[in-house]
């Protein structure tokens, strides 16, 4: 009984070590060169359809002993989305791209190339003794710790980041000094190997997209096993486009194409409810598609619409695909129907200010009108933020709106510009957009007046940030508390601060800003209030800072209604965060010894809370506001500060 006990034990953690695995470290480099630069890392995939996006790669200090290295996650695009199984990942520390066709289980690609990696701080640069992590995407959106661990490749003695790492996790005795490899030995070709001490070290070079050894090797061969299905299928289930978009393009995506044999499939219009010819245009009823043998890029299905002036209901265009064949058993995937429906455009588009199309009511961060089409004017007040997109600010009054479009820079706009544009409410990462898919859709409307920033302090700015979301703003006599100011041709993320308070500050690259020496702090800085959340499905974080121009780098100035040292009179400062939850923070000051009471209300100036009622000293202090435990429903709420005889009373916002 005890021998078969033993025997489950073992059995029961082989299996728990292999299924929970999708990819592993196979092997590092250390080229000894400063910042990491010639360090390289090499993935193996061990399973089918492996979605990576999102994972983080990341390596740690010196001696394992602290959480030190850099980070960097798998963007969330198509290379990442269906890896296949015996696939190499060849990840350089550079911004290279030298192989991005997985068709022959190789990829080459650098963690520093910013379409397809997003740095998440710190500096990749292997040690003598060092650690390489791979984590999963839903272990945090920061890549610190160890976490949310898939796999760790490690030469030398266990510090105390690999201890706290869970299996399965590799290491080997010698480390990797300059010029030196740690490699998976894998002596039994089975992915058992990649638990324990079964690596080795080594100033012999290994090649890069290839098996370390013959051991290695023969597990690569066993993993790429049978070549997987060729499939096709639309890339999107359906896509509405206005009656005035002209020509369209349908794209049909291919996975696992055969590197000797090309794939043919036939895009049958099948149903809808337009008409041919009145509505819309193609070259036949069947669309015969051809992907060259090796090729994964996407085929194409063009259909031009007809715009009319007939008021009238959406109508749609039904395609499915049918007939395939070539391949590797080629089938069809899904989705494999494609919904085009044709939005009339003759029913009139509101036309908005820019604060009415940005209403939200309900006070979720989201805009109330998302998803609506609607008409908006404003003035451009920066440069476009992207290289092969269309991404302007405007700004009309005190409100402000990203305009964003797919795969075109133009029509290019310049500061002052007064435009007229037609699309649809949006948001991305937070940040509200109106989107437009014709070129019709924008109008110049000649030159307008650039309006002037509103010069403010961080803590006013962090009060109500949403408020001067794509807004021209200013702050004073700001340092820098972290980062490094980008090399030509890159972005970064600089850690700005004022006083106590901290903001990020985004240099784009499309921005003349990164060809510029960094500037003597401090600096008074000039920008766009801008955000990108850390989630999809978060709003309230992620706000920044976007100069638009060099010269928005000002000498610096002092900062005005700053909390003194020694305050000399009352003050109530903007509560942070807001809209918050659970908990929010709200300073004051006190100019004397004074009895002090600081209250909350609802709209109706019901009392609802008591946070300070006593004598307070002479100074400045905060007081915790927290909803943990209470009833409170999402809201505006007001605070009220009483010293003595003065009152001061704002806002501030509870969402749930």
């Amino acid at each position: 009984m005890r021998r078969l006990t033993n025997f489950l034990i073992i059995f029961i953690t082989a299996y728990c070590l292999t299924s929970a695995q999708s990819v592993v470290v196979n092997k590092y480099f250390n080229s000894g060169a400063s910042n990491g630069v010639g360090d390289i890392v090499e993935l193996l995939v061990v399973q089918n359809n492996l979605d990576m996006r999102g994972m983080i790669i990341k390596d740690f200090s010196s001696n394992m002993a602290n959480d030190g290295g850099g980070k960097f996650e798998f963007r969330n695009v198509t290379l990442w989305q269906n890896l296949q199984s015996g696939t190499l990942l060849v990840l350089r520390n550079d911004t290279s791209a030298v192989d991005i066709n997985s068709s022959d289980f190789t990829l080459d690609v650098g963690l520093k190339n910013t379409s397809f990696f997003i740095s998440r701080g710190g500096t990749f640069d292997i040690a003598i003794t060092d650690m390489v992590m791979i984590k999963s995407a839903s272990s945090d959106t920061t890549g610190t710790g160890v976490v949310g661990s898939i796999h760790v490749l490690a030469g030398g003695t266990a510090g105390t980041q690999f201890t706290a790492a869970s299996e399965p996790k590799l290491r080997a005795t010698g480390t990797s000094p300059t010029g030196k490899y740690i490699f998976a030995k894998n002596s039994t070709s089975s992915l058992i190997d990649f638990n324990g001490t079964d690596a080795d070290s080594t100033s012999s070079a290994k090649i890069w997209g290839q098996g370390n050894n013959t051991t290695n090797s023969t597990y690569i061969s066993t993993l790429r096993g049978t070549p997987p299905n060729t499939k096709v299928q639309f890339t999107s289930s359906g896509q509405t486009y206005g009656e005035n978009a002209g020509a369209v393009l349908i794209n049909v995506s291919i996975t696992n194409p055969s590197p000797t044999n090309a794939t043919t499939v036939d895009a049958v219009i099948t149903g809808g409810t337009a008409t041919f010819f009145t509505d819309y245009l193609s070259p036949s009823t069947t669309i015969p598609l051809t992907f060259p043998a090796g090729s994964s890029n996407s085929a194409s299905i063009s259909i031009y619409i007809n715009d009319d002036s007939e008021i009238e209901s959406d109508e749609t265009i039904i395609f499915t695909l049918q007939n395939i064949s070539g391949g590797t058993n080629a089938e069809i995937g899904s989705p494999s129907t494609f919904t085009l429906t044709i939005e009339d455009n003759d029913t009139p588009v509101p036309f908005l200010t820019i604060a009415e199309a940005r209403e939200d009511l309900n006070i979720d961060l989201i805009p109330d009108k998302i998803g609506q089409t609607v008409k908006l004017r404003g003035v451009v007040i920066g440069p476009n933020y992207q290289t092969t997109n269309f991404s302007y600010y405007i700004q009309q009054g005190n409100a402000g709106i990203n305009i964003f479009r797919a795969g075109t820079t133009l029509p290019s706009l310049m500061l002052g510009d007064s435009v007229e544009i037609t699309g649809v409410i949006g948001q991305f990462r937070g940040l509200t957009q109106i989107s437009h898919s014709s070129d019709g859709d924008l109008i110049k409307l000649g030159t307008g007046t650039i309006p002037s920033p509103v010069t403010m302090t961080f803590d006013e700015y962090k009060g109500n940030p949403e408020a001067y979301e794509s807004v021209l703003i200013k702050f004073n006599n700001v340092n820098k508390s972290s980062g490094t100011w980008p090399a030509a041709g890159n972005s970064a993320t600089i850690v700005i601060s004022q006083g106590t308070e901290v903001l990020d500050l985004r240099i784009d690259s499309d921005t003349d800003i990164d060809d510029n020496p960094e500037p003597v702090w401090p600096r008074n800085i000039t920008g766009i209030g801008s955000q990108f959340s850390s989630s999809t499905s978060t709003f309230n974080d992620g706000y920044q800072l976007l100069p638009r121009y060099y010269t928005d780098f000002e000498p610096a100035t002092s900062v005005k209604d700053q909390p003194d040292l020694i305050p000399d009179k009352m003050k109530l400062y903007q509560n942070y965060p807001n809209p918050f939850n659970p908990q929010t923070s709200i300073e004051y000051s006190v100019p004397s010894r004074e009895h002090v009471t600081l209250k909350i209300y609802d709209v109706l100036g019901r009392e609802v809370a008591v946070l300070i009622n006593e004598i307070k000293e002479i100074g400045n202090h905060k007081a915790i506001f927290s909803i943990q435990h209470s009833e409170l429903t999402a809201g505006v709420y007001l605070y009220q500060l009483n010293v003595g005889s003065n009152i001061a009373t704002k806002k501030m916002v509870l969402m749930k």
